[in-house]
Order: structure tokens, then C-alpha cells, then sequence
């Protein structure tokens, strides 16, 4: 067979939808009970494969029915949940027949991914036949921190990670002329009664710390360290326009959530520079560069859609062939703010140059909110794009938990008290 018949032969599940009727046969609960310690939700990527297999090596009349192994699991087909469980319940709300939509995928991988990633064996479903819906074991993002760190170990470029096996001079903690100018403009309205109060540390953040190399921000929760890095982000930009130089600020933290409450922080205070303008156009122009008012606020790939103000860049791997990179669009702005977690980052980078993510110089300044979540590869991840003079800030409350992720409490499926009764 040639290379155009195997083609033409070639069966993908890819797309493919199927409706999944559930049942609880050999089960020591009835469906209502399982449905209720069920943690399955919308979109999850989930393994299917038959709930009985048998070895295929031996004589179909040696064979016999057991139970898959957790390695023939590694490599079943992969699919998607498609929306909520639908559920039919009797007069008293047991639900007695229940039913799931998903849809079928493929799965790159192969033993240049492992352990992180399998490749999966797809086969049509046979017809009246059992199979279990297991949670994907796949980790894309663990094998990006794998890349990363054997990046680090083959010699690639960091600077992150320079800094921190050989940590610079701090310097004087001096600020540059237009972070002062500033600072001294936030001054001027606190005094025309149109704005609040810095504390001294927040004016030492904003208006000090034109050039220290390692920069870290730490207070409990609740004391406005993001909003404080929004304006010495807007500080920093001033300094670099009246100095004629282009500079891209990244704001990174682990998750969208974080990562969107920070840009949402940066956009609030974009708006409140502009009320002061309108409110006193003299007293604005003495002391800011009105430009800060127009620098774009980029967020590549959330989850969610950016608030109205931000500049949604999608994914470039769901875009239509021809649209730019956004490591494109993000070079041709002399002044910008990009929203974006380490994994949108380490795609990003991959996307626009496929065999090294490494020493691509896109960011001016880098800000690790949330830091106490971030482990430390994922902290040189989000840290790629770095230049080599690239100031980095790190804010955060190292008293707080180390890396975790936010479990959706409201949306989980709990038993009352009455269910759990003896």
C-alpha cells in the first residue's frame, strides 16, 4: 500500500460525538449515589475505554475478560465532555437514568513526550459494549517544565536563572527621572484632594527601583500589593518614554485567575490616570506623559474574555492561517503591558519559533504576582522573554501556601447530610 492509499485508508476519531447512556451494573450503588460522588464537569478530557479487555496475544480461546491496566489506560482514546450529564429523576428527584455527550479526540504524544504525555490508540466503539470514562492523564504543562528545565540543563539562556545562580548588585535603589516626575504627579492630586494616599513603601515601589535587577514586593494579603504594582508599572512606562526607549511590560502568575485580576488592576488604573487628565488637564500635563494613557493592554490566550479596554489576542495555534504571530504583534508596540500566564508564554514563544523557546528577548519588564503559587520552573518559564537588562518583580507573601490551585466550591457536587445517613 502506498502513501496516498494508507492516507485514504486512515481512520480518525477526531470530532466524532457520541451520546453515552450510564449505568451502575456490578455496582454497590444505584446511579443517583454515583452521580453524586461524581466530579465530572464540562469540557473535562477524559480516557474511554471498554470496562472489560482481554490479552490479544493469546489464542482467542485462551482468552479471557479482565479488568484494563493502568498502562493500557495511559494509551486509551481520548474525548472531551461535552456540557453537563443530562439526567432523567423519578417523582421523588433520584435520578434514574442519566446520559453524557462527548467528543472524541486525538492525542499527539509519543516517547519523545513521556512521561508527561501518551499518544492514545484510537478504535471504533463497539456497539451494546461497556466503557469507563477515566480523567486524562496527559500533562501538557508538565512536559513544557520538563522542556524548560532541560533547556536550563543543556546550557540555553536564561536570565532568570543567571540571576539567580549569580545575583547582580542591587544597585541604589534610585529611581529614573520619569518615575519620579510620576510619583511627584500622584502627589499633586493626593494634595488637590483627588486621590489617596501612598504609604511609604508603595512610594518607594512606585517611584524607586528604576534598575534593580531583582525587585521583591511582600505583604499580606489585602494591602494592595497589585494595585501598587499597577502603578509602578505606569511609573516605569514614563520613565522609559522620556528616555525614548520601547519597553513591553509581561505580568505573569500561575493562573488566569491571578494573572486577570492583575491586568484588570493595571486597566483601573489606566482609567483613573485618565479621570485625573480630564479633571485637571493643566496639572496632569505637568507631571505625566499623556501617552501612558494610550500604551495597549494585551491578555494572550485567556479562559475568559478580556474586560472592554484589553486587546484579546487569541491562542496562535486556533488562528486562520495568515494572521499574525502574536510575538509579532507584541514586538511592533514600542510601549505595551501583556497579560499572560508561563504557559501561554511557553506556547506563545513555540508558536513563533518552533525549535527553541529559548533567547528571544520580548520583554522589558517582568512581574510575578501571586509569587508564593510559582514554583521555579514555572517562574523561568514565565521568565523566557526576558532581555538580558530586563528589571524583574516579584510580588507576593511568602508567609502564604506554596503552589496550589483553586478548587470550584460552588459548583461541587455534595451529598447532604441526610444522603449520608446510616
Amino acid at each position: 500500500m502506498n502513501k496516498v492509499q494508507s492516507a485514504e485508508c486512515k481512520w480518525s476519531p477526531e470530532g466524532l460525538k457520541l451520546k453515552l447512556g450510564l449505568e451502575t451494573a456490578g455496582v454497590d450503588c444505584d446511579l443517583h449515589e454515583a452521580l453524586l460522588m461524581s466530579n465530572l464537569r464540562d469540557g473535562d478530557r477524559l480516557v474511554l475505554y471498554p470496562r472489560w479487555t482481554v490479552d490479544e496475544r493469546l489464542p482467542a480461546a485462551e482468552r479471557k475478560e479482565f479488568t484494563p491496566t493502568p498502562k493500557q489506560m495511559l494509551y486509551g482514546q481520548r474525548a472531551e465532555l461535552i456540557g453537563r450529564v443530562a439526567t432523567e429523576k423519578d417523582a421523588s428527584g433520584r435520578v434514574t437514568a442519566a446520559y453524557a455527550v462527548v467528543e472524541l479526540q486525538e492525542s499527539r504524544g509519543g516517547d519523545w513526550s513521556k512521561p508527561h504525555v501518551f499518544p492514545a490508540i484510537g478504535r471504533p466503539l463497539e456497539e451494546g459494549k461497556l466503557y469507563t470514562l477515566d480523567p486524562c492523564p496527559n500533562d501538557w504543562y508538565g512536559y513544557w517544565l520538563g522542556q524548560v528545565v532541560n533547556g536550563l540543563c543543556d546550557g540555553q539562556p536564561s536570565v532568570l536563572y543567571d540571576r539567580l545562580v549569580k545575583p547582580p548588585s542591587p544597585g541604589d535603589g534610585a529611581g529614573l527621572p520619569g518615575q519620579k516626575a510620576f510619583l511627584a504627579g500622584l502627589d499633586a492630586f493626593l494634595q488637590a484632594g483627588l486621590l489617596h494616599e501612598f504609604e511609604i513603601g508603595k512610594r518607594e515601589f512606585i517611584g524607586g527601583h528604576g534598575r534593580t535587577p531583582v525587585l521583591l514586593v511582600q505583604g499580606p494579603p489585602g494591602t494592595g500589593k497589585s494595585m501598587s504594582s499597577a502603578f509602578a508599572v505606569f511609573a516605569r512606562l514614563q520613565a522609559a518614554m522620556k528616555e525614548d526607549r520601547p519597553y513591553r511590560v509581561f505580568l505573569s502568575c500561575k493562573t488566569h485567575a491571578a494573572t486577570d485580576i492583575l491586568l484588570k488592576n493595571v486597566l483601573e488604573v489606566q482609567e483613573k490616570l485618565r479621570q485625573l487628565r480630564d479633571a485637571k488637564p493643566k496639572l496632569f500635563a505637568k507631571h505625566f506623559d499623556a501617552r501612558i494613557l494610550d500604551v495597549p493592554l494585551y491578555r494572550v490566550a485567556p479562559n475568559d474574555p478580556p474586560p472592554a479596554g484589553v486587546i484579546h489576542l487569541q491562542k496562535d495555534a486556533e488562528k486562520e492561517s495568515g494572521e499574525g504571530k502574536n510575538a509579532d504583534i507584541i514586538q511592533e508596540e514600542q510601549w505595551a503591558v501583556v497579560a499572560i500566564t508561563p504557559g501561554g508564554t511557553y506556547g506563545m514563544l513555540k508558536q513563533k519559533w518552533s525549535k527553541c523557546v529559548f533567547g528571544h528577548e520580548l520583554c522589558d519588564l517582568l512581574v510575578l504576582d501571586e509569587a508564593s503559587q510559582m514554583n521555579l520552573p514555572e517562574a523561568v518559564m514565565a521568565a523566557l522573554p526576558m532581555k538580558a537588562d530586563a528589571p524583574l518583580i516579584v510580588v507576593g507573601d511568602h508567609r502564604q501556601m506554596p503552589p496550589i490551585v483553586k478548587h470550584d466550591w460552588d459548583r461541587e457536587t455534595r451529598r447532604t447530610f441526610r444522603q449520608y445517613q446510616v
